[in-house]
């Protein structure tokens, strides 16, 4: 997604279009930072695919002629999400562990984007969150439950907020409402 904040965890697959050699999975570091041929590290924390895109041309552009390069996330690191409010176990929770072992084997240096392209990418959504919480209290107002975010700095940085009507997803079933939730999210049932 377009405004998806890369971090460390994340495993990325940088296709540079006519070397295949070079086009493989790399993993982001504990740092924030990729390590790629010629360049070495690379910090990527904090920014979003398409600047990491144009950060990587930018740099390959010494090394390659006229480079071409996609970048996609291949494996999500885990989120950290704060669920607070009108839910049984309000805490800190981390979203996304469950296929941890048996992917990582998954995610060898000689995967072609397509044998990766066809394994499911677990991206954890506002439900999960709030099973993760046991659940909503009585109380809770369904129809307005807020979700803080991390922009991007190329956006403007600072913090994003919605409301998600969760009342709509269960009634209607709307499942826009059931959003991808990103690292640092911070979920309020009013």
């Amino acid at each position: 997604e377009k405004t998806y904040i890369l971090g460390p965890g994340d495993i990325t697959f940088i296709e540079f279009i006519g070397l295949p050699e070079l086009s493989k999975n790399y993993v982001i570091d504990a740092s924030g930072s990729l390590i790629l041929p010629e360049i070495g590290y690379i910090n990527v924390e904090g920014k979003t695919l398409i600047e990491t895109k144009s950060l990587l041309l930018k740099e390959f552009g010494d090394y390659i002629y006229e480079p071409k390069i996609n970048i996609y996330v291949v494996k999500q690191r885990v989120l950290n999400v704060l669920v607070k409010g009108e839910v049984n176990r309000p805490g800190l929770y981390t979203l996304g562990e469950q296929n941890n072992d048996s992917n990582n084997s998954n995610f060898g240096s000689n995967d072609s984007l397509t044998s990766i392209q066809s394994q499911t990418l677990y991206v954890p959504k506002l439900f999960d969150a709030i099973q993760k919480g046991e659940g909503i209290t009585l109380n809770a107002d369904l129809t307005n439950i807020t979700v803080i975010r991390n922009n991007p700095e190329s956006n403007g940085g600072g913090k994003i907020k919605t409301t998600i009507n969760l009342l709509s997803l269960l009634e209607d079933g709307d499942l826009t409402q059931n959003i991808s939730l990103r690292d640092g999210d911070v979920i309020n049932v009013k």
